[in-house]
């Protein structure tokens, strides 16, 4: 897949504005390790991350692969979801899904405290993240 530069224009304008910004898509921008998928992103990933990233993006949601994963790009987090209700589960990766919690912990709001969950079908949960951005 891909995002296309006729849409560049229409993402800088669109997260112009001053405030916590969150990019979601199917397909992944960045490949996950140990999976063996990584010509599986988006054919523009490398264009669609810079912009994102000047942009100011705060948080990238994604998810095809079904697998949880976080990278962290300077100041943006690049979020990718398990799944809960797919068998389709790779590895020792059980069904699970992302809790996402965010603060503004200065007035200002130019910072943002982002803490990230897994919770696993069972109810338990793990803190994967727990950073200011």
């Amino acid at each position: 897949g891909h995002i296309g530069r006729e849409n560049y224009t229409w993402i800088e304008n669109t997260f112009s504005v001053n405030s916590f910004k969150v990019f979601a898509l199917h397909h992944h921008l960045i490949p996950i390790p140990k999976t063996g998928r990584g010509n599986n992103v988006l054919v523009d990933a490398g264009d669609v991350l810079e912009l994102l990233d000047r942009s100011g993006v705060n948080l990238v949601l994604c998810g095809h692969w079904h697998i949880p994963w976080v990278w962290r790009l300077n100041d943006m987090l690049v979020i990718s979801a398990g799944t809960v209700c797919s068998s389709k589960v790779r590895g020792k990766i059980s069904q699970c899904y992302n809790l996402i919690e965010v603060d503004a912990p200065e007035s200002d709001c130019k910072r943002w405290h982002l803490q990230v969950y897994r919770v696993f079908f069972r109810g338990e949960k793990e803190k994967v993240v727990d950073n200011i951005i």
